[in-house]
């Protein structure tokens, strides 16, 4: 995923934002999924895909849960 570099003139992209949060370092270490989602700031565009992993990812969550 990347992070939208259109709508907002203070954007950052996303292998920048990849390199300044130490990505790759935060998803070893974490030990969870971890994603970078492109949201438009001025549209909303891409929060569709965003709540439909998160909802997934809720629903995993409960269905471990049940075990």
């Amino acid at each position: 995923m990347r992070i939208a570099t259109s709508d907002v003139g203070a954007s950052v992209g996303q292998y920048k934002l990849r390199r300044l949060l130490r990505f790759d370092d935060l998803v070893a270490a974490s030990g969870r999924e971890l994603k970078l989602f492109e949201v438009s700031a001025k549209t909303g565009a891409g929060l569709g895909e965003l709540e439909s992993w998160m909802r997934a990812t809720k629903a995993k969550r409960a269905n471990k849960g049940k075990k």
